[in-house]
This record gives C-alpha cells, structure tokens and sequence, in this order.
C-alpha cells in the first residue's frame, strides 16, 4: 500500500479551525490544494462544515427575536450545528479507520487532537440545547473550580495563539449551570485573544468572596476599549474595535444574559493600551446538586 502524500496542510492551522469553532467563530478558512491526503480532506471538510454554520449564524441574526430573546438565538443556532458537525465527526471517524496504520507520525499526534476538539463542541452544544430550553432556577448547579475550565478552555487554541492565562491556586470552588459557566469563560477568554494586540494574549483571573456573592474578574492586557465604547461593551452585535477580529458582536452580549439570568451583574473597565478587565458576579447561596449526568 503506497504511504499517504505529504500534506501542505499545518497541523497546528487544524486545531485552530476547531478551536475557532468552538469559539462559535465561522469566519476563518484554510487554503487547500488538491492532494487527497488525510490532512487536506479533514481542511477541505472544515471549511465546508464553517461555510454552512457560517451562512446559518448571518440567517439566524437577522432575525428580531435575536435582540430580544437570546435563549431562543442559542437553540437554534445550536440546533443548526449540531447536524453538520455530526457529518464531521462520522467523516473524522471514516478516515481514522480507512488510513489505519498508515498515518505518518504527524497525523498521529493531532488526529486524536482533533477529535478530542469536535467531541468538546459537541458537548458544548449539547449543553447549550439544554439550557437553553430551561429558566436559570431548573438547571443543575455544581461545584466547579474556575482554573480548571480556564485551563481546559485555553488548549482549544493552537500553541501559537494559545493564551497565557494566570490565577491563583486557592481559588474558590464556585456553584453555578457548568454550562452557563463555561460559556461565560469561553466568550471572555475568545474576546482576549481575538482583540489581542500583543506577541502573546495574557489573561488574568481572579474571584474574591464578599458575603452574598463571588465577584470574578477576566482581565487582559490587549488595547483596551475607549471610555466612550465601555457602556454599551455588552450590547448585542457591539464592536468596540476597528481591526478586523473576525467576531460578530455576540460573545459579550451572551456573558451578560447568562450571569443576569442567574441574578448576577456584568462590568467592565479598561485603560486604553494596556487592557480590559470585565468582572461579574455569582451569588453564594446556590447549593450544589452532584455530579451532572
């Protein structure tokens, strides 16, 4: 059996198209030739799968009920990835079992990189489905530890955009929705490294107990936001930066809804040129229900 063609493909480009994805970023495209070897499909399947959820995101915003109801804007967005990336992921599984033993040493490494990657976001919108059909008081509430969902978060970034993200060991266990929880992070930490106008994005987390909440802060040190821009920084389809970051002005908006939704606040300061700080807040009477399913 003759060995699988050199790709022109970087691995490393790959992993960052999944972690765009799961940033709910569809903007970015990998060039392709027309070799047929294993890193080329999986490129050429990926820009297909961001073209479709792409078109659907540009679809869906248009609709009215975006701005007023975001719960209904995460289900159906959900719903419409939820179909192609599954397609990914049976296409994902058909080329491991076809190449077989005959993946170069490369494609070993990161086949099971990527995989790991589509398996996140599909857990991910599983969670978003979920909780999306549900009011903040019938989702499940679970102990959770802040730095570990950074962590885990921050390696859905390939090494060269990966951030930097710092926090203290003795950072207090938080009970809140581990989805809403994740999302929240996820759009904080997506929004650092996008607007990031450093060598490397470094974001720094910290939460400090007051006596009826945790108040948590996302800083970074990016280019900031001009004071005129800080008050509507959380409203829907808001850019507060000229550059082409390739975001579509949700992120932020969904931080806001999700800790509001839960009966905690949002705000945000920055010093222009040296970064942003966006904080919130997480009551300390939510009681912790186990282990999720």
């Amino acid at each position: 059996m003759s060995r699988p063609a050199v790709s022109n493909i970087d691995l490393n480009e790959l992993v960052g198209m999944i972690g765009s994805i799961a940033a709910l970023d569809f903007s970015k495209r990998l060039e392709v030739d027309l070799s047929d070897d294993p890193a080329t499909v999986i490129a050429y399947g990926l820009n297909l799968l961001s073209e479709e959820l792409e078109a659907n995101v540009v679809k869906r915003s248009l609709l009215e009920e975006v701005n007023s109801n975001l719960e209904q804007f995460a289900y159906i967005l959900a719903h419409d990835i939820k179909s192609p990336l599954g397609i990914a992921m049976g296409a994902l599984s058909v080329i491991g079992h076809e190449l077989g033993d005959e993946k170069n040493k490369v494609v070993q490494e990161y086949f099971p990189v990527l995989k790991e990657a589509l398996t996140r976001v599909e857990r991910m919108i599983a969670g978003i489905l979920e909780y999306s059909r549900t009011s903040f008081d019938q989702v499940r509430i679970t102990e959770l530890s802040i730095g570990k969902i950074c962590q885990e978060l921050a390696r859905l970034y390939p090494a060269a955009q990966q951030p930097e993200i710092h926090f203290d060991n003795d950072l207090p266990l938080v009970c809140f929705n581990e989805t809403a929880m994740k999302q929240i992070f996820q759009n904080l930490i997506d929004n650092a490294v996008k607007h990031s106008d450093k060598s490397r994005c470094r974001i720094e987390v910290r939460c400090s107990a007051e006596e009826d909440f945790y108040l948590i802060s996302v800083g970074d040190n990016g280019p900031g936001i001009p004071e005129d821009r800080l008050a509507g920084v959380f409203d829907l389809f808001e850019h507060f930066s000229s550059a082409n970051t390739g975001s579509h002005g949700v992120g932020l908006s969904i931080v806001k809804k999700l800790v509001e939704q839960a009966g905690g606040h949002v705000s945000a300061s920055s010093v222009p040129g040296e970064g942003a700080t966006f904080s919130f807040t997480v009551s300390r009477h939510f009681v912790h229900q186990g282990a999720t399913s």
